[in-house]
């Protein structure tokens, strides 16, 4: 990465983290927002499964008084069931009952906080298929003075890409999410129960400890669907290490060091929120 590229990455960390003191390096733990799985603009108003997903921050929860049917006001009665696995500090659930069909449902998070879906006229009962990795690194990124405008120290993330994403019959290939299993041996990666991250598919990197530079890391994925759907693991990829010369350098395209930098600053925001919706389930 020249000076030129440091710069302008630096001035962009400086513009996000202008309106306040949290900073812009904790690291991300995973792509994907809060609300219903799956990926891509939260905002919209998408059609899902009548078993849809649901992602939470913190604790399981109720679900009685997180969705409402707009149409009548009714809550959704019972608990989660069939809760699929989900990163360190998320959980996940769907309704007891499926939901109605071609109804629109307005997830209550906390106050101000709100997602509206729409249901489908199917149950999603079947899994993705599993996607084929291509290629992967662990990269070391040194905080070099050409990028001293930058107050994150050194760095190191494992990105990956994928050969294949998954296909699912229901949920469209942009709505799929990805779940990475992290391991130092192979065995690791194909029988790890909890998930590392979730993952988006243009968002393919996630940031690890120190301690898997200079060693070998192994990877398996799996791809979900709305309804939490998970298909089987790809095969394990073994990924490499390689140091980098500027703080967030990536050998790929300048978008992949801009999402990390947004995600990045969007971290404290989320641990912020984490901790108000735990205080508030206590």
């Amino acid at each position: 990465m020249n000076l030129g590229t440091c710069l302008s990455l630096a001035i962009g960390l400086g513009v996000l983290t202008a309106g306040g003191r949290a900073s812009a390096c904790d690291p991300v733990d995973t792509s994907v927002s809060e609300g219903f799985l799956r990926a891509g603009a939260q905002g919209e108003l998408a059609t899902v499964p009548r078993n849809v997903a649901i992602v939470i921050w913190g604790d399981l929860p109720e679900l009685s008084h997180l969705l409402v049917e707009e149409v009548t006001g009714a809550s959704v009665a019972g608990a989660g069931s069939d809760v699929p696995v989900a990163p360190p500090g998320y959980s996940v659930i769907r309704p007891a009952e499926t939901l109605a069909p071609d109804t629109t449902y307005r997830l209550r998070l906390r106050p101000g906080v709100e997602r509206l879906v729409r249901t489908s006229d199917f149950i999603d009962d079947s899994a993705p298929s599993a996607p084929v990795l291509a290629s992967g690194d662990v990269e070391f990124h040194a905080n070099e003075p050409a990028c001293g405008a930058s107050s994150c120290g050194d760095m190191t993330t494992l990105t990956f890409d994928l050969e294949t994403p998954g296909e699912d019959d229901h949920s469209p290939a942009e709505a799929l999410v990805y779940a990475v299993y992290v391991g130092f041996t192979p065995e690791q990666a194909r029988s790890k129960v909890q998930p590392d991250a979730w993952l988006e598919s243009d968002s393919m990197f996630l940031y690890v400890d120190e301690d898997h530079v200079g060693r070998d890391v192994y990877i398996a994925v799996s791809a979900i669907d709305e309804a939490g759907n998970e298909s089987e693991r790809s095969e394990v990829l073994q990924v490499e290490h390689e140091a980098s010369g500027c703080a967030f350098a990536r050998s790929s395209t300048p978008k992949a060091a801009l999402v990390m930098l947004l995600l990045a600053a969007l971290a404290p925001l989320r641990r912020a929120a984490r901790k108000r919706t735990m205080r508030a389930a206590a």
